[in-house]
């Protein structure tokens, strides 16, 4: 085994045939704990007698001195293989410094050694079909938590612990790592459901999180993985308290996987070693036993375990679980090394890759469906699936829509969706589950579909909208039920696309634009809520919540975020005018017959003039950003806001606002990720 030489004060040690003809014995190391600079410290097991004992190599003469002092105090004196500079000597499990006082006052006969972490903890089984567990901290709260799990239903092993010492029953016959099952792996499931559903007592100490102690023993052991681990790790950083602080802490297991779930020839299961338990968001749970499927390279174990999960009533947020495995691949990433594995770096490389993979969040830019290729077109938040997705066919032009959960896709079939009633026609826009826009075949009207009892908030904003027909021209409502709403199409070209212009068009059209909304500001305040800064404040921070483990510097967004709140917050009372709250290219249509026309002004509102301007404003400077409009065509947009005669104050600050929104919505979609990422690099900077 080959570590690098910074790491190590023997390196003969990690070295199975040197070990085994130091100790003249033929051994394998089963864990292996180092200082750098300071100690190597190996566990090994005798191939031929099964017995377990320790080696360590260490610089420091007063622990080497402590050591043989302990041993000979417990009747198992070590053996001295090397003085000097750096000291080597070994000893039996019983002259484990840490473990020997528990360990003298056990009858060993007979014992056969299961697991051993030296200076830790010793599981071995006895002949009469216990299994004792010596720990070198107290282990009496093994019992309890075993006896408070089991009254809330939980399949736990019994247990009895006393001092440092607990004692269960040899139970089952494998564990689910060994032997899994979809029955055994679902029951798993549900039993930690159960375990969630009981809630939190009162005095549970919390299952701490160790980010910046695992990024660096792996950045010390293999510097060329630094660089990598460490982006990685502030990531984490920010995401898990951040995450955290808005998930309700449960009781946990602490460190599920499934090798913690025993199984019997009937099936049935036990979860075992509550040595980590404690209080924390549920998602941990369920990243953890995800993390250890991946590593395993059974993907459909992990949902499996998740299906159990969720039948008996446990919630799922398929973010929060993708962030806690990425945590969990972290904090194993040197498990191959601790026990000792040759090609632990190997391990290690992979263990990152699949850490790295968990945060890949958003969907790929292209899906293949029944042999055909489907764009990505559209992406929002969904808390109960990941990500609500578009599809368009990019040969037809055909919308479908979907989900993306955990690296999977599920897709419904064109023109359908579970939750909405969707009319003939061609579907232009559709959100699963929540709403999709159809064009009549002849092009003559939009039917908006919403759930059931959703219509009438379109509706209501239509009404508040009336103020922009002093400056715009809207759609007539043609007529409307519980859950559409059917609009008589708007004459006009689309102001997001100006390869319909031509270049004085594009001037002229932008000029009646602002013209239009000016007209709309002098026309009154119009009608509807106050839509003020704090307002704006809360939508921005509720889009950063949603969109901060999408982002590669969550830490960046939350401060762009509250930077943005600042300079909200910091402007003076402003004279409230109607406003539109969605103001962009998209929303809008020019005729040169006509007025400018206005589309979705159902989420109308009374704000300051420079939520509208502000808005226009930085879409403008995002569609250069997309490549949908180039420099000049971005230039003439700005020009015309900034004629509008709004407050500069107020207008940078809607627009810092909004670009940081504009982050946080394409987050999402894969499309214009990259371009999301740059933006936050620039308005951070």
């Amino acid at each position: 085994m080959n570590l690098p030489e910074h790491l190590l004060v023997h390196n003969e040690l990690l070295d199975t045939t040197f070990l085994s003809g130091l100790l003249g014995r033929r051994v394998e190391i089963v864990h292996l704990r180092i200082k750098p600079g300071h100690n190597v410290l190996v566990a090994w097991r005798d191939l031929d007698t099964r017995v377990h004992g320790w080696t360590e190599a260490t610089v420091d003469p007063d622990k080497f001195t402590n050591a043989l002092r302990r041993a000979e105090r417990v009747g198992h004196p070590l053996t001295v293989h090397q003085q000097g500079e750096v000291m080597v000597f070994s000893g039996a499990v019983a002259a484990d410094r840490k473990l020997a006082r528990a360990l003298r006052d056990l009858p060993d006969s007979g014992w056969q050694v299961l697991r051993y972490n030296p200076q830790r903890r010793l599981v071995a089984v006895t002949g009469d079909g216990l299994v004792v567990r010596v720990h070198a901290t107290s282990a009496e709260h093994l019992g309890a938590i075993s006896t408070r799990w089991q009254g809330y239903g939980v399949p736990a092993i019994s247990m009895f612990g006393h001092g440092h010492v607990a004692v269960s029953p040899w139970w089952g016959i494998a564990d689910l790592a060994a032997r899994p099952s979809v029955a055994g792996t679902r029951a798993a499931g549900a039993a930690v459901a159960k375990l969630h559903a009981a809630g939190q007592p009162e005095g549970l100490p919390e299952v701490p999180v160790c980010v910046s102690t695992s990024v660096a023993a792996v950045a010390e052991s293999v510097p060329r993985f630094a660089g990598r681990v460490r982006k990685l790790g502030e990531r984490l950083a920010v995401l898990l308290p951040e995450l955290s602080s808005r998930e309700p802490a449960t009781e946990l297991h602490g460190d599920l996987s499934p090798d913690q779930v025993l199984v019997d020839e009937a099936g049935q299961i036990r979860l075992i070693d509550f040595d980590r338990a404690g209080s924390g968001p549920a998602s941990r749970d369920l990243g953890s036993f995800r993390a250890a499927c991946h590593r395993m390279g059974r993907p459909q174990q992990a949902t499996e375990f998740l299906r159990g999960y969720r039948q008996a009533g446990g919630v799922v947020d398929p973010v929060r679980v993708a962030v806690w495995e990425a945590y969990a691949h972290l904090s194993s990433a040197l498990n191959a090394l601790r026990h000792g594995q040759d090609d632990w770096e190997q391990q290690l490389a992979d263990t990152l890759a699949l850490a790295e993979a968990a945060l890949e969040l958003a969907p790929p830019a292209q899906v293949e469906l029944a042999g055909q290729n489907w764009t990505v077109n559209r992406a929002w938040p969904d808390p109960k699936v990941g990500l609500a997705v578009e599809l368009k066919n990019p040969a037809t032009g055909q919308l479908r829509a979907g989900s993306w959960s955990m690296g999977e896709l599920t897709a419904q079939a064109p023109g359908t969706d579970p939750k909405l009633a969707l009319p003939e026609g061609e579907v232009v826009s559709h959100r699963l589950r929540r709403r999709a826009v159809i064009r009549a075949a002849d092009g003559q009207s939009y039917t908006k579909i919403v759930r059931a009892g959703k219509s009438a908030a379109i509706l209501e904003g239509t009404r508040r909208a009336e103020a922009f027909r002093a400056g715009f021209r809207m759609p007539e409502i043609l007529r409307h039920t519980d859950d559409t709403v059917t609009l008589a199409a708007l004459e006009g070209r689309s102001l997001h696309r100006p390869e319909l212009f031509s270049e004085q068009e594009w001037r002229r059209a932008w000029a009646e634009v602002t013209a239009g909304l000016q007209a709309t500001w002098a026309s009154g305040a119009g009608e509807g809520p106050v839509h003020a800064a704090a307002t704006e404040c809360e939508v921005l921070r509720g889009w950063a919540e949603k969109a901060l483990a999408f982002v590669d510097r969550p830490g960046d967004l939350l401060a762009a975020t509250e930077r943005a709140c600042a300079g909200l917050m910091a402007l003076p009372e402003p004279e409230l005018v109607a406003c539109h709250r969605d103001l962009h290219s998209k929303q809008l249509l020019w005729s040169p017959e006509a007025d400018p026309g206005l589309l979705d002004v159902d989420t109308a509102c009374r704000a300051d003039r420079a939520l509208d301007a502000g808005n226009l404003r930085a879409h403008a400077l995002w569609r250069q950003r997309q490549g949908v409009w180039n420099a000049e065509q971005t230039a003439v947009v700005c020009e015309e806001i900034d004629r509008a005669g709004v407050d500069k104050q107020a207008l940078a600050a809607y627009q810092y606002a909004t670009l940081v929104r504009l982050v946080c919505v394409y987050a999402f979609r894969p499309k214009y990720r990259a371009q999301a990422m740059e933006l936050l690099a620039e308005i951070s900077s």
